[in-house]
């Protein structure tokens, strides 16, 4: 099993802050933020490189989770 994870670099660059994981993990993708919330765009599914993804997850800082946005 792999796991996942992304790092906050404001306060403590050497101090990892793990977050909840996102169902797929995606690499080449698109993200940006808007309203407080982390967008991942698109991108490949890490476990099937050939599959192109459509779908877009938000991370919620709030309450530590990732809401899957229809496609």
């Amino acid at each position: 099993s792999r796991m996942y994870f992304m790092l906050q670099l404001l306060h403590k660059p050497s101090c990892p802050t793990w977050v909840a994981p996102m169902s797929l993990g995606r690499k080449d993708l698109g993200v940006g933020v808007l309203g407080g919330m982390l967008y991942a765009v698109g991108g490949f599914n890490i476990d099937s490189p050939k599959s192109y993804l459509a779908s877009v997850e938000v991370f919620q800082p709030a309450n530590n989770s990732w809401i899957e946005l229809s496609e």
